[in-house]
């Protein structure tokens, strides 16, 4: 089953942070997507496992969660 909605600058599992590249080439947080900037994308599956897909207005993909209870196992 998939559900559709947008990304909220808030804690939670519908937050997305922003990473940049700084010097040294480590990545530093720069916040939180606002609302409305990447499309979220809820997906169940069979075993009840919860997964959510963001993705930007171009298309691209910028997270992928999967949820573990309550733990976010997050891949940007």
């Amino acid at each position: 089953m998939q559900e559709y909605d947008t990304a909220r600058k808030s804690c939670g599992e519908l937050s997305c942070a922003f990473y940049a590249v700084a010097s040294g080439n480590s990545l530093k947080r720069n916040g939180l997507y606002s609302r409305g900037e990447l499309f979220v994308t809820r997906t169940t599956g069979e075993d009840g496992h919860i997964s959510y897909t963001f993705t930007d207005k171009q298309g691209q993909v910028v997270l992928e969660r999967v949820m573990n209870g309550s733990a976010m196992n997050d891949t940007y």
